[in-house]
């Protein structure tokens, strides 16, 4: 069994002369959401909003995170 907090980070520069620069594709192993992201920043959104806790809604039993949710789609 698969830890919840498994991820699979590819990562390079953004480009030439972008020493500082972070960019990448990160997965979520276990639900096998993934995303593209350009910063640092974006990467641990993306962890976050997977890792969020999420709230059952008691009247209609729908799932929903607590925080910001990605979609996890990279846009193509």
């Amino acid at each position: 069994m698969l830890p919840g907090g498994a991820f699979l980070v590819e990562c390079g520069s953004s480009g030439p002369g972008s020493d500082n620069q972070l960019a990448g594709r990160v997965e979520h192993i276990v639900s096998g959401r993934a995303t593209s992201f350009e910063s640092p920043s974006k990467l641990i959104d993306f962890i976050r909003g997977v890792l969020a806790p999420v709230e059952i809604d008691e009247g209609g039993g729908d799932v929903s995170p607590t925080g910001d949710e990605l979609d996890g789609s990279d846009g193509e």
